[in-house]
Protein backbone atom coordinates (compact mmCIF):
# COMPACT_ATOMS: atom_id res chain seq x y z
CA UNK A 1 0.00 0.00 0.00
CA UNK A 2 1.32 3.46 -0.95
CA UNK A 3 1.49 5.86 1.97
CA UNK A 4 0.06 9.39 1.81
CA UNK A 5 3.60 10.79 1.85
CA UNK A 6 4.66 8.58 -1.07
CA UNK A 7 1.59 9.69 -3.04
CA UNK A 8 2.44 13.32 -2.34
CA UNK A 9 6.03 12.84 -3.53
CA UNK A 10 4.80 11.06 -6.64
CA UNK A 11 2.44 13.94 -7.36
CA UNK A 12 5.30 16.44 -6.98
CA UNK A 13 7.36 14.50 -9.52
CA UNK A 14 4.48 14.46 -12.00
CA UNK A 15 4.03 18.22 -11.69
CA UNK A 16 7.75 18.89 -12.02
CA UNK A 17 7.85 16.71 -15.16
CA UNK A 18 5.57 19.20 -16.90
CA UNK A 19 6.82 22.31 -18.65
CA UNK A 20 4.81 25.55 -18.81
CA UNK A 21 5.46 26.55 -22.41
CA UNK A 22 4.78 29.30 -24.92
CA UNK A 23 5.90 30.23 -28.43
CA UNK A 24 7.50 33.61 -28.97
CA UNK A 25 9.62 35.98 -31.02
CA UNK A 26 12.44 37.62 -29.10
CA UNK A 27 12.95 41.38 -28.83
CA UNK A 28 16.55 42.67 -29.30
CA UNK A 29 18.26 44.37 -26.36
CA UNK A 30 18.43 47.67 -28.24
CA UNK A 31 14.63 47.80 -28.51
CA UNK A 32 14.24 46.70 -24.89
CA UNK A 33 16.38 49.64 -23.75
CA UNK A 34 14.11 52.05 -25.61
CA UNK A 35 11.03 50.49 -23.98
CA UNK A 36 12.56 50.48 -20.46
CA UNK A 37 11.67 54.12 -19.59
CA UNK A 38 7.99 53.37 -20.31
CA UNK A 39 8.05 50.57 -17.77
CA UNK A 40 9.18 53.07 -15.16
CA UNK A 41 6.27 55.35 -16.06
CA UNK A 42 3.90 52.45 -15.47
CA UNK A 43 4.98 52.03 -11.84
CA UNK A 44 1.45 52.75 -10.64
CA UNK A 45 -0.78 51.28 -7.91
CA UNK A 46 -2.45 48.11 -9.20
CA UNK A 47 -0.17 47.89 -12.27
CA UNK A 48 2.52 45.22 -12.75
CA UNK A 49 5.11 46.08 -15.40
CA UNK A 50 6.87 43.33 -17.30
CA UNK A 51 10.57 42.91 -16.54
CA UNK A 52 12.77 44.37 -19.31
CA UNK A 53 14.51 40.99 -19.69
CA UNK A 54 11.15 39.26 -20.24
CA UNK A 55 9.86 41.49 -23.06
CA UNK A 56 8.84 39.39 -26.08
CA UNK A 57 6.05 38.74 -28.57
CA UNK A 58 3.88 35.76 -27.64
CA UNK A 59 2.75 33.78 -30.69
CA UNK A 60 0.88 31.11 -28.72
CA UNK A 61 0.59 29.98 -25.12
CA UNK A 62 0.70 26.18 -24.85
CA UNK A 63 0.26 25.65 -21.12
CA UNK A 64 1.74 22.71 -19.25
CA UNK A 65 3.29 20.01 -21.47
CA UNK A 66 4.63 16.62 -20.51
CA UNK A 67 7.93 15.50 -22.02
CA UNK A 68 6.27 13.44 -24.77
CA UNK A 69 4.02 16.35 -25.77
CA UNK A 70 6.98 18.71 -25.73
CA UNK A 71 8.96 16.49 -28.10
CA UNK A 72 5.99 16.27 -30.47
CA UNK A 73 5.61 20.07 -30.50
CA UNK A 74 9.31 20.49 -31.32
CA UNK A 75 9.00 18.01 -34.20
CA UNK A 76 6.03 19.91 -35.60
CA UNK A 77 7.78 23.27 -35.35
CA UNK A 78 10.76 21.93 -37.32
CA UNK A 79 8.46 21.46 -40.32
CA UNK A 80 7.49 25.15 -40.54
CA UNK A 81 8.87 26.84 -43.65
CA UNK A 82 8.66 30.62 -43.69
CA UNK A 83 10.92 33.40 -44.99
CA UNK A 84 12.65 35.91 -42.73
CA UNK A 85 11.00 39.32 -42.42
CA UNK A 86 11.29 42.58 -40.52
CA UNK A 87 8.72 44.25 -38.30
CA UNK A 88 8.34 47.67 -36.72
CA UNK A 89 7.80 48.16 -33.00
CA UNK A 90 5.67 51.27 -32.50
CA UNK A 91 2.55 52.65 -30.87
CA UNK A 92 1.26 51.97 -27.35
CA UNK A 93 -2.26 50.57 -26.84
CA UNK A 94 -4.21 48.34 -24.49
CA UNK A 95 -6.68 45.44 -24.24
CA UNK A 96 -9.67 45.37 -24.11
CA UNK A 97 -10.43 49.14 -24.07
CA UNK A 98 -8.83 52.32 -22.77
CA UNK A 99 -11.70 52.72 -20.29
CA UNK A 100 -11.00 49.26 -18.87
CA UNK A 101 -7.32 48.58 -19.59
CA UNK A 102 -6.17 45.12 -18.55
CA UNK A 103 -3.06 44.75 -20.69
CA UNK A 104 -0.84 47.60 -21.91
CA UNK A 105 1.17 46.78 -25.04
CA UNK A 106 3.29 48.05 -27.92
CA UNK A 107 2.23 47.05 -31.43
CA UNK A 108 4.43 45.05 -33.83
CA UNK A 109 3.46 45.71 -37.43
CA UNK A 110 3.93 43.30 -40.35
CA UNK A 111 1.43 41.03 -42.14
CA UNK A 112 4.08 38.28 -42.09
CA UNK A 113 3.36 37.87 -38.38
CA UNK A 114 -0.15 36.70 -39.27
CA UNK A 115 1.31 34.12 -41.67
CA UNK A 116 3.67 32.87 -38.98
CA UNK A 117 0.83 32.60 -36.45
CA UNK A 118 -1.29 30.75 -39.03
CA UNK A 119 1.55 28.29 -39.69
CA UNK A 120 1.97 27.64 -35.97
CA UNK A 121 -1.78 27.15 -35.49
CA UNK A 122 -1.85 24.84 -38.52
CA UNK A 123 0.93 22.49 -37.41
CA UNK A 124 -0.43 22.41 -33.85
CA UNK A 125 -4.04 21.78 -34.96
CA UNK A 126 -3.99 18.10 -33.85
CA UNK A 127 -2.95 19.17 -30.33
CA UNK A 128 -4.25 22.70 -29.68
CA UNK A 129 -7.26 24.81 -30.74
CA UNK A 130 -6.71 27.66 -33.20
CA UNK A 131 -6.45 31.10 -31.59
CA UNK A 132 -6.72 34.66 -32.87
CA UNK A 133 -3.44 36.57 -32.91
CA UNK A 134 -2.44 40.21 -32.62
CA UNK A 135 1.29 40.93 -32.74
CA UNK A 136 2.28 42.95 -29.68
CA UNK A 137 4.75 43.26 -26.82
CA UNK A 138 2.99 43.22 -23.45
CA UNK A 139 4.61 45.83 -21.20
CA UNK A 140 2.23 45.82 -18.21
CA UNK A 141 -0.84 44.16 -16.71
CA UNK A 142 -3.45 46.08 -14.75
CA UNK A 143 -4.42 44.13 -11.63
CA UNK A 144 -6.81 46.67 -10.09
CA UNK A 145 -9.29 48.67 -12.17
CA UNK A 146 -11.04 50.18 -9.14
CA UNK A 147 -8.43 52.91 -8.76
CA UNK A 148 -9.77 55.73 -10.97
CA UNK A 149 -6.52 57.70 -10.63
CA UNK A 150 -4.55 54.77 -12.04
CA UNK A 151 -7.02 54.39 -14.93
CA UNK A 152 -6.68 58.09 -15.75
CA UNK A 153 -2.89 57.89 -15.69
CA UNK A 154 -2.90 54.84 -17.99
CA UNK A 155 -5.17 56.67 -20.46
CA UNK A 156 -2.82 59.67 -20.43
CA UNK A 157 0.16 57.32 -20.80
CA UNK A 158 -1.38 55.71 -23.90
CA UNK A 159 -2.24 59.11 -25.43
CA UNK A 160 1.34 60.28 -24.80
CA UNK A 161 3.02 57.24 -26.37
CA UNK A 162 0.51 56.04 -29.00
CA UNK A 163 2.76 57.23 -31.85
CA UNK A 164 6.15 56.37 -30.33
CA UNK A 165 8.51 54.46 -32.63
CA UNK A 166 10.98 52.04 -31.01
CA UNK A 167 12.64 50.60 -34.10
CA UNK A 168 12.63 47.87 -36.74
CA UNK A 169 13.51 44.27 -35.93
CA UNK A 170 14.79 41.61 -38.36
CA UNK A 171 12.87 38.42 -37.57
CA UNK A 172 14.88 35.32 -38.48
CA UNK A 173 13.46 32.77 -36.06
CA UNK A 174 10.97 31.99 -33.32
CA UNK A 175 11.48 30.21 -30.02
CA UNK A 176 9.80 27.65 -27.80
CA UNK A 177 10.18 28.88 -24.24
CA UNK A 178 9.50 27.60 -20.76
CA UNK A 179 8.06 29.84 -18.05
CA UNK A 180 8.77 29.01 -14.41
CA UNK A 181 6.51 30.88 -12.01
CA UNK A 182 8.18 32.44 -8.98
CA UNK A 183 6.96 34.86 -6.31
CA UNK A 184 9.48 37.38 -7.61
CA UNK A 185 8.15 36.96 -11.17
CA UNK A 186 8.34 34.57 -14.10
CA UNK A 187 11.68 33.15 -15.22
CA UNK A 188 11.90 32.36 -18.94
CA UNK A 189 14.29 29.92 -20.58
CA UNK A 190 14.61 28.91 -24.24
CA UNK A 191 13.94 25.25 -25.01
CA UNK A 192 14.68 25.44 -28.75
CA UNK A 193 15.08 28.05 -31.51
CA UNK A 194 13.51 27.47 -34.94
CA UNK A 195 15.16 29.36 -37.80
CA UNK A 196 13.38 30.66 -40.90
CA UNK A 197 14.56 30.16 -44.47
Amino acid sequence: MISAMEKEKKGEKEVSAKHRCFVAVEIPDGIKKKIAPLLQELSLPGVKSVSVDNLHITLKFLGYLQKQQLEKVKQLFRTIQIHSFSFSVKGVGCFPTEKRPRVVWIACENVEFEKLAEEINAVLAPLFPKEAFTAHVTIARVKDLKNSETRDKIQKFIAKHKNDVFGTVPCKDFVLKESQLRKSGSIYSTIETFSFR
